[in-house]
């Protein structure tokens, strides 16, 4: 586990904490959390020490993950289109053979 003069000595050099994080292979918000005193989220009580860190603002970017948007694929639209169809077809009653 990374301790607090690790990931600090890396803060006071200038590195994000995105980057102290996969240096110490911990998340990024984690190394927040070592550095701060303070859950990057701002949920729970701060620590009172004199020498930490004032927290950072945005800090929640640290604990939220990218999301990412897939690209359409038109051969997945297609085979959607299909499924659907098949089960609505599916789902439709017979024709009564006075009716037809």
């Amino acid at each position: 586990m990374a301790t607090r003069d690790q990931v600090r000595g890396l803060v006071d050099a200038g590195y994000s904490y995105e980057s102290i994080g996969a240096q110490l292979e911990i998340a990024p918000g984690l190394a927040y959390m070592i550095a701060t005193g303070v859950a990057a989220d701002g949920s729970g009580d701060p620590t009172h020490e004199p020498d930490r860190p004032a927290p950072q603002a945005g800090a929640q970017r640290l604990v939220q993950p990218v999301t990412h948007a897939p690209i359409r694929q038109p051969h997945v639209v297609e085979w959607i289109r299909q499924r659907a169809d098949t089960d609505l077809r599916r789902d439709q009653p017979e024709p009564s053979p006075d009716h037809a």
